[in-house]
């Protein structure tokens, strides 16, 4: 098995530069950031730091706090609190706090890898956790209402049967009774009067009052003409009355079609009816179908919402070992801080890291 084999203590590195380096010059090598402490000329053999204390150029636009990591812009040559997104290379943390109008900061340049990827450990226990008393408490806030629905008695009252597909279905056609179904038989007769011929041919003269007189009984002759104008007094009435009659059969003639036409209408009419029974009848169908449909969706919605609620209870209760399972892993990061806290002294005590 192969076996590492102890070099040195590694609080500074052989290095070969291809060009004249000065004193205080930052150098990358990957991952790696080194301090020239003295000037190396190009091709000699001399050595960066890679531990201990330094003061590094910071932009003035930049305050940093104490603690917080840093890293190298090789394009700008100075320290920053921005890793670029795994561009600018790890430093360590600042150990003083500068403030915005200082050029320069103070860090602490630590070995890659030596307490973490990043190169050092946090500044704090989770920096991404500003508060996690607060986030506890933000956790221990969340609750949820148990939406249970006490629809299980809900029953269908439409008197209707629902259609399988859960479509609503168009009405069906209805027959209805025609109300005028003996219309064809009305009929109308023309009360037209052929009297223009009747003449008067009593012989004799019409009372003027149109009053009939007594017949005499004396003599024939008196008798005779008492009843010629009789005679006369009914004819001239019976023309008057014929006069009347033609008169009127204009009138009762216009009525006639006057009702002609009515009953035209009515038996036309009488189409448009019988649709409008057959669209009522059918819509009354539909209407007590589809309200059958509906009920048995509304049924199915229901059975959703209760199975919905199973799950969001499940939910509930997932989310509640969740919470418990946070709370654990706040408690874990809290005790890994503090022993990397631990760690770092010790190493701290060791050597392995200077204090100053």
């Amino acid at each position: 098995m192969a076996t590492a084999t102890f070099v040195q203590e590694g609080k500074s590195i052989d290095y070969t530069p291809a060009a004249d380096v000065s004193a205080g010059d930052v150098v990358v090598q990957g991952d790696m950031i080194g301090v020239a402490k003295l000037d190396i000329l190009a091709t000699v053999l001399g050595a960066l730091a890679v531990s201990g204390v330094f003061e590094f150029p910071k932009s003035t636009s930049e305050a940093v706090a104490a603690g917080v990591r840093l890293f190298w812009d090789e394009s700008e040559s100075e320290a920053t609190a921005d890793d670029d997104g795994g561009a600018n290379k790890p430093i360590g943390p600042a150990v003083l706090a500068a403030a915005e109008a200082a050029s320069t900061v103070q860090a602490m340049l630590m070995p890659i890898g030596s307490l973490g990827a990043a190169g050092l450990p946090p500044a704090a226990p989770l920096a991404h956790i500003a508060d996690t008393a607060a986030l506890t408490a933000a956790v221990d806030a969340l609750t949820a209402v148990d939406p249970t629905l006490d629809a299980d008695d809900i029953d269908d009252q439409t008197g209707g049967v629902a259609d399988v597909s859960h479509q609503v279905v168009a009405p069906a056609a209805l027959t209805a009774v025609d109300p005028i179904a003996d219309a064809d038989a009305l009929t109308a007769v023309d009360p037209t009067l052929d009297a223009s011929d009747i003449d008067d041919q009593t012989g004799g003269s019409a009372n003027g009052s149109h009053q009939l007189v007594d017949v005499a009984t004396d003599t024939w002759d008196n008798e005779k003409a008492d009843v010629e104008a009789n005679f006369a007094t009914i004819a001239a009435e019976y023309n008057a009355l014929k006069d009347d009659v033609e008169a009127n059969e204009t009138a009762i003639e216009l009525a006639i079609d006057d009702i002609t036409s009515i009953r035209a209408a009515v038996v036309a009419n009488n189409t448009s009816i019988e649709a409008a029974i057959d669209d009522l009848a059918s819509l009354n169908a539909a209407v007590i179908n589809n309200h059958a449909t509906v009920a048995a969706e509304y049924n199915g919605l229901k059975d959703d919402v209760e199975a919905n609620e199973t799950q969001l209870e499940a939910a509930i209760a997932d989310l509640a070992t969740q919470k418990a399972i946070l709370d654990a892993l706040i408690t874990d990061v809290a005790a890994i801080r503090t022993k990397q806290l631990a760690i770092l002294a010790a190493n701290e005590s060791l050597g392995l890291v200077s204090s100053s």
